[in-house]
């Protein structure tokens, strides 16, 4: 069996059959190269799929390669030597379409006969070795064609001239092909999923390490030393020259045992098994291909361990000497190692010869790596000793992971930081599908995503939960799901019989350490209602002028992130924190009573939030936790504070379906008290707001026939509750009657905002009638009293009024102003549901003008905002 060297001259000698066979196997060991590394074949498929075989003689025209995909996914792959002109004229380019669209007609082989190409899993591949080619231009309009719109035009995905026109050709040449294989025109449909599915790829191969040998090599052989790789590809090169000479298939296994058996042991190699699964994350894309000092600082459960593994695989070739993790114990059971520990076992594990000259060993492992190019990955690291690890000169690099933020290092230029969170709603659902059949996914999809809800996008508690499926595959994901949703089984889900394989036993080896005032600060702010605290809140809990200071300290112990909201803790240690918080009576009266002091500040600042002109979701968050605190544990009078300053903001927030829940609740305990009409009324004016117009409209007649006749301020109120649901029902004759009691009434008692409320009122139902200038007068009197109040909300809805009622008198001019003006407003109070039907209504007077962009920009921007919401505003 010839080397690669020897077929590589006889490729250049001119010999068809030879360089076919030697390109063919350089084709073959690029894909199993990928196989026996246990990577993606890349080319836009499953970022989960794995090469199982790789083969020839398919049983169908395309009979260059093939490789198998453990999804089911199948590559056709045409190995094209020297295929420099991609058009039609060139018969090497035209017999390589005919393969490819006989492939595409007949579909994929299987026992039971041929099935469809499926966009997502198969691929049609013509890789060449040619570069300068259009291939270079092609390669990426396939990439960009399967993410692009289906109803877009196909020149779109070309972004210059030069690959318009390989799109050009390539589109001629298989409609010309097609016509001679089917006897048929090629439809728009047909060449576009041929074209979701082709790709045409140029290869390098004029260097081993260019098929990521060495890396593989490092997969397979953990128990061995690593050497340079090319042992490894000279054996799957001998594997791809049989292949191309009695047309066979190899598996993945077969194709690791070759690489094992050809490797030589060179340098130290002393790492844990790469990590599986192991997801790509997308905070630390700018670090994986360059090795450099990197710290991977990150709270318990992060993946810290398994990225730094991750890169020290992925690095091994820059370091020849050896690459070597050590475990030193910052966190966990036991006690951290001391710098001459760490140092004597990395001297051990290094292999380092004796040297009697100097018995010094931190001197004789400065060195050592400041002589060779190793890579020491020192997992689990405190602050003491890293500093005195580090490499002051030379090719070694050190990957640093810790729960730690390392302020003694961040601050140096030659080495990176990295700080890992939870993982993206999409990766987080990656992983987890990594440990869980895709079977019992299907079948119980919904308990499927209340577990994914749970792990909150921690990555220990997916591989907990994970192994909890694993190894009890007849338990139902909806028994787990249940565990999770209960606050006192939750932690028990991730918990797999062992010590270190416990989610509450890993939380704890951050919090046992504490000193007691960051204790009692972790104890009361997971204890604390609400997902977090702004600074003024963590001062009235904490009881300190400086609280923050002890939040960041926490945030320094990966405990707590700070964000522009103020400081968070993640859901599960946060359920840690009320475990550890209810453990024995005296911690759970001091947690009790600083959230009353919580409450009670948010309830005294009620009134002035509700004045606010917005609020954040973040404020909206609090004050809901504030008030379920309050409700739940008795404290009445601040839950009412609380709600009465929420429940308009809900309502602008497209969230009314949750006011109407706190209305019910409310009002069975203010029965009888002098605020249940007034929370009545407002439950009325919810109902309108959700469409339920009739039960309403009878709600608030009750409220109206309990109510003494002497209270006639709280009477005009309700009337004016009971005509806006008349109006908006259409029924805007009665809604008159009702409209102007409520402004006499108002006038007479000195209310102006109100009055101006129902003057804004009237003059809709008149302009609804027919009776437009009437109407504008009386919003345009309503806007004028609001306008000089400052009363945003109320303005914008005159301003609204007055721009429809412009648009019905034919000033559409006129009308698009006032749109504007009401948007202004309703987008600085953050009313979204009013700034979404305003945004619809300029849409309609925008349409009827002729100006066709912004209609359809307004438009966008209100499903927008409606999307967001969702479907209960």
């Amino acid at each position: 069996m010839a080397d690669p060297d020897t077929w590589n001259a006889a490729s250049s000698g001119g010999s068809r059959a030879t360089a076919g066979i030697a390109f063919q196997a350089r084709v073959f060991v690029y894909w199993a190269a990928h196989a026996t590394a246990g990577l993606v074949p890349t080319l836009g498929l499953d970022p989960l799929a794995r090469i199982e075989s790789v083969g020839s003689e398919v049983g169908y025209a395309v009979d260059d390669l093939g490789i198998a995909l453990s999804n089911g996914g199948f590559v056709f792959i045409q190995a094209k030597a020297g295929l420099s002109r991609l058009d039609g004229a060139s018969q090497h380019f035209g017999k390589a379409l005919d393969q490819v669209i006989e492939a595409y007609v007949n579909g994929i082989p299987t026992a039971d006969g041929f099935r469809p190409l499926r966009e997502d899993d198969d691929r049609l591949v013509i890789a060449t070795d040619e570069s300068g080619s259009a291939s270079f231009q092609l390669s990426s309009i396939f990439a960009r064609l399967r993410g692009h719109p289906r109803d877009y035009p196909l020149e779109q995905v070309a972004v210059n001239q030069q690959g318009r026109r390989a799109l050009t050709v390539l589109r001629e040449s298989l409609a010309a092909r097609w016509r001679g294989a089917t006897g048929t025109e090629m439809h728009e449909t047909e060449l576009r999923a041929l074209l979701r599915v082709l790709q045409i790829t140029q290869l390098d191969f004029s260097d081993p390490a260019g098929v990521d040998l060495r890396r593989c090599h490092g997969l397979l052989a953990p128990a061995e030393d690593r050497q340079n790789g090319r042992q490894a590809f000279d054996a799957l090169f001998k594997i791809g020259v049989e292949l191309g000479a009695r047309r066979g298939w190899f598996s993945a296994e077969y194709l690791k045992a070759h690489v094992r058996k050809a490797s030589t042991m060179r340098g130290v190699f002393d790492l844990p098994t790469r990590p599986e699964p192991f997801l790509e994350r997308s905070e630390a894309d700018p670090h994986m291909e360059s090795p450099r000092h990197l710290i991977i600082s990150g709270g318990p459960g992060a993946g810290k361990t398994a990225l730094g593994i991750e890169l020290a695989y992925r690095w091994a070739d820059h370091f020849p000497d050896g690459q070597v993790l050590i475990n030193l114990g910052g966190y966990g059971p036991g006690r951290p190692l001391t710098l001459e520990e760490t140092v004597g076992s990395l001297l051990e594990r290094m292999k380092a010869p004796a040297d009697d000259d100097d018995p010094d060993e931190i001197s004789r492992y400065h060195r050592l790596i400041e002589s060779r190019k190793l890579l020491i990955v020192l997992d689990n690291a405190g602050d003491s000793v890293v500093e005195s690890l580090l490499p002051r000169r030379g090719g070694s690099v050190v990957i640093i992971t810790g729960r730690s933020n390392f302020g003694g290092l961040v601050t140096q230029a030659n080495i990176a930081f990295l700080r890992l969170g939870t993982l993206p709603s999409k990766q987080a659902e990656d992983l987890l599908r990594a440990y869980v059949d895709s079977d019992r996914i299907a079948h119980e999809a919904e308990a499927f995503e209340r577990i994914l809800r749970a792990c909150g996008g921690l990555p220990l508690a997916m591989a907990m939960v994970g192994g909890r499926v694993r190894e009890a595959p007849d338990l139902p994901l909806s028994s787990l799901a249940e565990q999770l949703d209960d606050r006192t089984t939750v932690l028990d889900v991730f918990e797999l019989g062992e010590f270190s394989a416990s989610l509450a036993e890993v939380f704890s080896w951050s919090v046992d350490e504490l000193p007691e005032d960051l204790r009692d600060a972790f104890l009361l702010y997971g204890g604390a209602p609400g997902p977090t605290l702004g600074v003024e809140g963590a001062r009235v809990l904490l009881q300190r002028p400086r609280a923050e200071r002890l939040l960041r300290q926490l945030a320094r112990r990966q405990l707590l992130t700070e964000g522009a909201d103020g400081f968070t803790m993640h859901d599960l240690v946060r359920e840690y924190a009320l475990q550890v918080g209810t453990a024995d009576a005296g911690t759970v009266a001091f947690i009790d009573e600083a959230n009353l002091r919580l409450l009670r500040h948010y309830a005294g600042r009620a009134p002035e939030l509700e004045r606010a002109r917005s609020w954040t979701p973040t404020d909206i968050a609090r004050y809901l936790a504030a008030y379920e605190y309050g409700l739940e544990r008795g404290f009445l009078h601040e839950a009412v504070a609380i709600a009465d300053a929420l429940i308009e903001r809900l309502w602008h927030s497209g969230r009314s379906q949750k006011c109407l829940d706190i209305l019910d609740q409310l009002l069975v305990p203010l029965e009888g008290t002098e605020k249940q009409p007034y929370f009545k009324r407002l439950r009325a004016v919810t109902l309108r707001r959700l469409g339920r117009y009739r039960e309403g409209a009878e709600a608030i007649e009750r409220v109206l026939r309990d109510l003494d006749p002497a209270r006639e301020l709280e009477r005009a109120r309700c009337g004016h509750v009971l005509a806006v649901i008349l109006s908006t029902s259409g029924n805007d004759e009665q809604a008159i009657g009702y409209y102007r009691s409520a402004v006499d009434i108002f006038a007479s008692n000195g209310v102006r905002g109100e009055k101006a409320d129902a003057l804004n009122g009237l003059g809709w139902s008149e302009a609804a009638l027919g009776r437009l200038q009437d109407g504008l007068e009386h919003c345009i009197a309503a806007a004028r009293i609001h306008a000089e109040l400052e009363e945003d909300t109320s303005h914008a809805a005159d301003l609204d009024s007055i721009a429809c009622i412009n648009r019905e008198l034919g000033n559409n001019g006129r009308a698009l102003e006032y749109f504007e003006r009401s948007l202004e407003l309703y987008r600085l109070i953050g009313h979204n549901v009013n700034t979404s039907r305003t945004l619809m209504r300029m849409a309609e007077t925008l349409s009827s003008v002729g100006d066709l962009v912004r209609a359809e920009e307004a438009r966008r921007e209100a499903d927008e905002i409606a999307r967001m919401m969702g479907d209960d505003s």
